[in-house]
């Protein structure tokens, strides 16, 4: 049996209604806070998309530079700030919840069920989905090429335009190479132990209501 305190990362449409509730209408800090999520493609290796917590805390300035450094000249500075509030905030949304639970894949499960409850409160899917295509022909990250950008603006998109259902997360996970064993797990998972669950459901709402006081000025200082 697993107790699990859910200190797991967010899902991948979770980083977008939370970038687009903390700052509305600003398309670059929306993309950014999507982009880190591209090593799922399996193209570039997570720590080159993702804030490193120990080093920050040691040197955040040194860490943010060294991040900065992984992105093209194409990358605005909304667009750098949205990529570190990615991994700053990335706890966030599952603070206060405790599951006790017999599956191993709870962490996966609650990520992709938390973006189809989360689903409803994106704000203007339209308006990210031209921030996407904005970068059509733009490399952003430098380890990664241009096919792989597009495949992953296109998963982005696809999340924007379809609520999460079964049907839908299989559908995910082929386009991320998830092997079949585990999202048939993850959907299990779902299904036994999130679906009524509505604890966790209301304890979701509330993080993301309570994103409204995120000072992100204090999350994101100036790379040098």
């Amino acid at each position: 049996m697993y107790i699990v305190y859910t200190n797991s990362m967010a899902g991948i449409l979770t980083h977008i209604i939370y970038a687009e509730k903390v700052r509305p209408r600003d398309g670059d800090f929306i993309v950014g806070a999507s982009l880190a999520d591209i090593d799922y493609l399996g193209v570039i290796e997570r720590s080159k998309t993702h804030v490193d917590k120990d080093t920050y805390l040691h040197n955040p300035q040194g860490e943010l530079n060294r991040l900065h450094n992984e992105l093209t000249e194409n990358a605005s500075k909304s667009l750098f700030d949205g990529l570190i509030f990615h991994s700053l905030t990335e706890h966030l949304w599952a603070k206060g919840i405790w599951v006790d639970s017999d599956s191993k894949y709870f962490s996966k499960a609650l990520k992709l069920w938390g973006d189809e409850i989360l689903w409803d409160k994106l704000i203007d899917s339209a308006f990210i989905s031209k921030a996407f295509a904005k970068y059509e022909n733009k490399q952003l990250l430098k380890g990664v090429d241009m096919e792989a950008q597009r495949k992953w603006f296109k998963v982005l998109t696809i999340y924007l335009t379809q609520k999460s259902s079964k049907s839908f997360r299989e559908k995910l996970a082929n386009m991320v190479n998830m092997p079949k064993l585990v999202i048939d797990s993850i959907n299990i998972t779902i299904e036994n132990e999130l679906v009524n669950n509505e604890g966790v459901k209301k304890q979701l709402l509330k993080n993301l209501e309570s994103s409204n006081s995120i000072s992100i000025d204090s999350l994101i200082p100036q790379a040098q």
